[in-house]
């Protein structure tokens, strides 16, 4: 890797719109870009921007069409709103999912005319991760990768002589990885990283190479201050590309590989800038998670500098918890400097495990990272021992001798080997003992430098290893430290442990109906070496803590039994624990298990489509890949391997699984985010016979089902099975087996029965057509269609007319099985995971067959309710028409059927003779045709009889074909003006009659009634009067139909509905009016009933002379609903309908009575709206009320007068309307009481003069308060006054006529009464 030196061309620099992008007129703000990838959040998710502003008046919103993988996904509108004429818009929430999808955005603009147009369209959109990988060749591969992905993504351009040109401003393309070659390459250890997420995780990515030819740390850390995104220098140039993409906040990883210039004196200090490079990127890519340092490897032509280099660089693995050091040392293909293709994709998959550790949450069990020295001491004072300490969870492994070089030989003490006699490896520690004392300082792993010449040259082992396989990073004069008896001496110190239950990696548990799986761990654990004193499990989810637990332990005869639980959800999300024993603050772990997830499980039996794998050319067709669609075991067609217990993800074993298999886990995993595991036994060229159980105990591994219920058992699933498969008989339709079919389907359901709960459903399928099949492959057909009749909880599926169907093998192609796992998917989800449960279509299934008439020239098959069928157009292939109406067999022969047509659900046969077959095929029994020996077809490929959504029908085989049946005697039993009503005798066999009635002239149908087959009789109703129709009826039996009957009936005149007026005549009444323009009317029916009633009730039934009626007693304010029809002797008019609401009863008034004297009681009472009257009475005596007195509406008040003193009156009022009355309101009032003069309590009183002429004064012996009033010898008031402490009142009545009258003192309930005589002057 000599530096040249290199002219750089000077490019023409141009920029980006950075303010908007116009696009017929919308100026865009945000907007994706074709194969643009936006970074996905925590949720798997990522919401793409899509907004801008328009100067166009009038327009109303823009709209987006979301498609995924070309099927539309979403559809939102966003309002504009304008301010001084520019209309901006926004779209919220548009979400795509982090998944091997693509994402197509269309953009319309519509005005508010309602006129629309695309104003332009988006593609190939996806979400998921980013990652950045920079340093000198090892890191670019020299650009040479070929091989592309739809979900590997990279963004801008490799500039010239291996990215050592200045930057292009205007290269910012989103592509896919190594399109065209060199200019979009990432490498082959960058597209070989990107691949195995994708297949891993179903993650897309977006990898950025940012690598450098000849380049040196301290240009990688050359930063330019004031633009950081310089386009001519290493960092600015990558910075540039990442800013420019958007990514500057979603960069997850930073990959470095660089330091050989160094190895090579062509730059100095590597930690020094390495630092500052981390510290730059502090600053410009902050959501950096973890970077990953390439340690470089014994290069050619090195200098002394670079086993420094290597020190340097494993050191920053200490220093920085940011970074992990990641061995070049042991890649395949290494030549002195670079690597082979095979050698760059091992580190890739090196740096998977830590990247799916670091950034996706896969367990680690300590091994995933390179062993990294953190310390060395003597371990004896007489210094011939030296320990060497690797990280902790480190299980290192002593290679084997490589070309005949001993690992030992490559350990050097201040910088010369020899001096170690042996080795010995506990966990992470080596434990070396040495020939002599040695007064060595320093220690050193692997050669300090190979260079070409040294017969070491290329120096490619032996090193030490841990148990993933990653070599320990060289180390080169690591201080030793000096003998301390604090130290410990390495040893065995392993817990002692034995696992009862513990899962496997990548296990699968069956979800609750919580959705979740809960998981235990049975162990017992030796007290020795180490007592611990309680064990914990640590659980997480995507690399995030999500659950711990801790158990006491308590030991018994030198141990301990524990057992520690955890939950997991069933979602797309990775599940791992780690086990630890503890004592004191010290601990160690016990086991780790990965990949766990929780969901749901499948079986599979079968044969050949069952396995279900299509291959072409030797070439694996269908490549779906998720890490949550799981397989238990292996498929075996020999005796099973008992110790096969392996869990495996389905991509990785495709063809254990099967292609509709696997496809039916795909919609599970991206429709409800659910894992699943399928375990699929088919065997090929195995007929049932051989797959059943041929003992009582189900253990029977030499047969096939014994083989899966074995597997279904050691995967922990039980009796939590969702669903099994059974597709075969492939194998049968070719041999003398196929007699035997049924009774082998009966012990295989049985057998599941037995096995798994009777609610598990189990789908299974007709056969196809094979070639050179046999005679009984149709009857083994005609049992297949009937197994949902006949056994409980199955369902049967058509494998009919599906694509790339091969008569020899009997399978199909990739399409073919991917329409057929559509099908199957469409009725699962239905049966088991949609919540709203829907009509599925399903393929056509014979009811029945019989001929139409006597003359058994038509045969009619009708098919279930609800289907649709369609009569196909004719095949054409190889020069021959096939035509539909050949592959019906009327007695195993098709030569006489001329034609056949469908409606609905019925299929309509016609012959050119008359017939007398017994029986109706459909469809040969293998190919080529035994009943057309025309078609000489190695593989049967239409036509087919389908429904509208597709669905072939089910073939079927010797189907009887019943005789018609008679029709039914139709008769007449009662006819109006508008009703008709039809009987006809019983037909034995009937299950049903179909009765139809008809309008005269253009022969319509009315209406159609179905009736059983014990009903015998018919009424239609709302006919025409004077009309006449026509009857028809036929009767349908389990087998057969017969021809229609008819019969004709006139209606009778019709009787015109009355008129009907009425109105309330008072709270308690309505008055109501009729009348009728027919001359031949005999009376009426009036009916009533209020609305909280439902039938009516009949009030009236008068002749023809009443039209009027007084409907009294009612309810006040209350709805009344009537209804009346006028009838004769033959028929009824139509109803009339009336509604009339009482009026409400007025408000009672409140009434209050007064003593107003010794002789009078006044009367006063509340106004009541809408009153014409009130009507006052009183009790005579015996609660007898009379009349007093009627006053007008606008009356509040009245006295009553001439009464005896101190005597009690009871009063009533009652106010009246035109159409109300109000209820009573009562009161009772006592007469005052007649007092003296010279009543003590007024003996000091005075009033003088007395006789007077209306001026006279009233004086009080001490402070009176109260009320005054002056009333005369009828009780009328003349005179009121409140009196407050007065001693005397003067009083004016001079305006009274002559007369006697009376002073009323009132204090309190206490009356006092002074009589005085008023003379008027002459």
């Amino acid at each position: 890797m000599k530096r040249s030196l290199l002219l750089l061309s000077i490019l023409f620099l141009c920029s980006l719109n950075s303010i908007g992008q116009v696009i017929g007129g919308t100026n865009f703000s945000a907007l994706p870009r074709d194969y643009q990838l936006y970074p996905r959040n925590v949720s798997g998710q990522s919401t793409v921007p899509i907004s801008g502003s328009t100067t166009r008046a009038n327009v109303s919103y823009y709209s987006v069409l979301i498609n995924r993988n070309a099927q539309k996904y979403n559809y939102q509108k966003a309002n504009v709103s304008y301010i001084s004429g520019k209309g901006s818009f926004s779209f919220s929430n548009l979400i795509i999912k982090s998944e091997q999808a693509n994402y197509d955005f269309s953009i319309y603009q519509v005005l508010s005319s309602g006129d629309s147009s695309l104003v332009t369209s988006v593609g190939n959109v996806v979400s998921g991760e980013v990652i950045v990988i920079t340093g000198q060749s090892n890191s670019t591969c020299f650009f040479t990768e070929t091989r592309t992905n739809p979900f590997c993504r990279t963004f801008g351009k490799i500039t010239d002589t291996f990215n050592t040109a200045n930057y292009n401003p205007a290269d910012t393309l989103w592509t896919l990885s190594n399109q065209n070659g060199y200019d979009y390459n990432v490498g082959t250890m960058g597209f070989e990283l990107q691949k195995l997420i994708l297949d891993n995780y179903g993650i897309p990515t977006c990898l950025i190479n940012g690598g450098t030819h000849w380049s040196n740390a301290q240009q990688h850390a050359n930063r330019t201050a004031s633009n950081p995104a310089d386009l001519t220098n290493t960092y600015g140039r990558l910075l540039y590309r990442i800013q420019k993409a958007g990514l500057q906040n979603a960069v997850k990883a930073f990959i470095y590989r660089q330091g050989e210039s160094e190895a090579y004196g062509e730059g100095s200090d590597f930690k020094k800038y390495f630092n500052i490079t981390l510290s730059n990127l502090a600053q410009d890519l902050p959501s950096i998670k973890k970077a990953y340092l390439f340690q470089i490897d014994i290069i050619e032509n090195a200098i002394g500098y670079a086993p420094s280099v290597r020190e340097e660089q494993r050191q920053v693995g200490i220093e920085n918890a940011l970074v992990d050091v990641v061995p070049s040392i042991g890649t395949t293909g290494f030549d002195g400097l670079h690597y082979s293709t095979l050698g760059y994709q091992q580190n890739a998959n090196e740096l998977f495990r830590l990247y799916k550790r670091d950034i996706l949450g896969a367990m680690d069990d300590g091994n995933f990272s390179a062993p990294n020295i953190q310390k060395a001491y003597y371990t004896t004072p007489q210094r011939n021992q030296i320990a060497v300490i690797f990280q902790k969870g480190q299980s290192l492994k002593w290679p084997e001798n490589v070309n005949g070089l001993n690992m030992i030989d490559f350990f050097y003490l201040n910088g010369t080997n020899g001096h170690f006699k042996s080795w010995t490896i506990y966990k992470n520690a080596i434990l070396f003992d040495l020939y002599n004392t040695n007064p060595s300082t320093t220690i050193g792993y692997l050669p300090p430098i190979v260079n070409k010449g040294d017969p070491l040259f290329p120096y490619v082992g032996p090193y030490i290893t841990n148990q993933s396989g990653m070599r320990a990073l060289s180390f080169y004069q690591y201080p030793i430290g000096e003998y301390d008896p604090k130290n410990v001496i390495p040893g065995n110190t392993d817990p002692v442990i034995s696992f009862s239950k513990i899962p496997q990696n990548l296990q699968m548990f069956p979800r609750n109906s919580n959705n979740t799986s809960e998981i235990e761990v049975k162990a017992s654990l030796q007290e020795a070496p180490i007592k611990y004193d309680y064990v914990s499990i640590l659980t997480k989810r995507s690399s995030v803590n999500y659950s711990y637990t801790k158990a006491a332990l308590n030991y018994n005869n030198g141990k301990t039994d524990f057992s520690l639980k955890t939950t997991i959800k069933a979602e797309l999300a990775t599940y791992g624990f780690s086990i630890y024993a503890i004592t004191g603050s010290d601990s160690v772990l016990l086991a780790t298990r990965t990949d766990l997830a929780s969901g749901d499980f499948f079986t599979v039996m079968g044969q050949n489509n069952a396995k279900a794998w299509h291959s072409e050319n030797n070439t694996v067709t269908y490549n779906y890949y998720s890490p949550y669609c799981r397989t238990f075991g292996s498929k075996a067609n020999t005796n099973y391997a008992l110790s096969d217990t392996t869990w495996k993800i389905s991509g990785d074993v495709r063809s254990e699984v099967g292609v509709w298999a696997m496809e039916l886990q795909r919609k599970l995993a991206e429709q409800y985010g659910i894992p699943s595991t399928i375990i699929n036994e088919s065997a090929i060229s195995t007929p049932l016979s051989q797959q059943n159980i041929t003992n009582s105990s189900g253990d029977d591994i030499s047969t096939v089902y014994g083989r899966l219920l074995y597997r279904v058992k050691k995967a922990g699933v039980g009796i939590q099975l969702k669903a099994a498969f059974w597709w075969g008989g492939d194998v049968e339709a070719r041999s003398a087996a196929s007699t035997s079919f049924p009774n082998e389907f009966d012990k295989l359901y049985k057998r599941l029965r037995s096995d798994f709960p009777s609610t598990i459903p189990l789908y299974t399928f007709q056969s196809n057509i094979y070639y050179n099949g046999v005679q009984d492959a149709g009857k083994m057909r005609d049992f297949q269609r009937t197994i949902a009749n006949n056994y409980a909880n199955t369902k049967v599926f058509s494998s009919l007319g599906y694509d790339g169907f091969n008569g020899v093998s009997g399978q199909y192609s990739l399409e073919g099985y991917t329409q057929i796992a559509n099908t199957l998917w469409n009725t699962i989800n239905n049966d088991l995971y949609a919540t709203t449960k829907a009509s599925i279509s399903t393929s056509p299934q014979v009811q029945k067959a019989f001929y139409t008439d006597a003359n058994k020239k038509e045969v009619a098959v009708i098919f279930e309710e609800g289907q649709t069928l369609v009569w196909p157009n004719d095949v054409d292939q190889n020069g021959n028409k096939y035509e539909m109406r050949f592959y019906f067999y009327q007695d195993k022969s098709s030569a006489d059927i001329g034609s056949g047509s469908v409606n609905q659900n019925r299929l309509t046969l016609t012959s050119n003779t008359s017939s007398s077959a017994k029986t109706l095929t459909y469809l040969p029994d293998f190919m080529p045709s035994s009943g057309n020996t025309f078609d000489t077809r190695v593989t049967f490929n239409g036509p087919f009889l389908k429904n509208s959504q597709g669905l072939t029908a089910y073939s079927f085989k010797d189907f009887p074909i019943a005789d018609a049946l008679n029709s039914p005697v139709l008769s007449v039993s009662k006819v109006t003006a508008t009703s008709l009503d039809i009987t006809w005798p019983a037909i034995a066999t009937a299950t049903s009659y179909i009765i139809e009635i008809y309008k005269p002239g253009n022969n319509t149908l009315l209406k159609q009634n179905i009736v059983s087959g014990t009903t015998l009789s018919v009424s239609f109703t709302g006919l025409e009067d004077k009309t006449q129709y026509t009857v028809k009826a036929k009767v349908i039996s389990a087998a057969s139909e017969s021809p229609y009957s008819s019969i004709t009936a006139l209606t009778f005149n019709a009787l015109k509905a009355p008129t009907f007026t009425g109105n309330a005549t008072y709270y308690n009444a309505n008055q109501l009016n009729w009348g009728t323009i027919d001359s031949d009317v005999t009376g009426f029916i009036l009916e009533r009933k209020t609305p909280d009633v439902s039938n009516y009730t009949v009030i009236l039934q008068p002749n023809a002379g009443t039209n009027s009626f007084a409907d009294i007693n009612l309810t006040a304010n209350t709805t009344y609903q009537y209804r009346i029809k006028s009838k004769n002797t033959v028929t009824e008019s139509p109803y009339t309908m009336l509604e009339i609401k009482t009026p409400a009863l007025l408000n009672t008034p409140a009434l209050k009575a007064t003593a107003a004297s010794e002789f009078s009681i006044k009367l006063t009472w509340d106004n009541i709206g809408g009153t014409n009257t009130y009507q006052i009475e009183k009790d005579a005596g015996n609660n007898s009320f009379q009349v007093l007195t009627k006053t007008d509406g606008n009356t509040i008040t009245f006295t009553d007068t001439k009464l005896e003193a101190n005597t009690t009156y009871n009063y009533r009022i009652k106010a009246f309307s035109s159409f109300s009355e109000s209820n009573y309101a009562f009161a009772t009032a006592t007469t005052l009481i007649i007092l003296g003069f010279d009543d003590p309590s007024f003996s000091k009183t005075l009033l003088y003069p007395n006789p007077n002429n209306g001026k006279f004064i009233v004086k009080f012996e001490k402070p009176y308060s109260g009320e005054l009033r002056v009333i005369d010898y009828l009780g009328r008031e003349n005179y009121n006054a409140k009196l407050n402490q007065s001693t005397e009142k003067e009083l004016d009545l001079s305006n009274l006529p002559s007369g006697n009258y009376l002073i009323n003192c009132q204090s309190g309930n206490v009356w006092h009464t002074i009589k005085f005589q008023l003379i008027q002057n002459p």
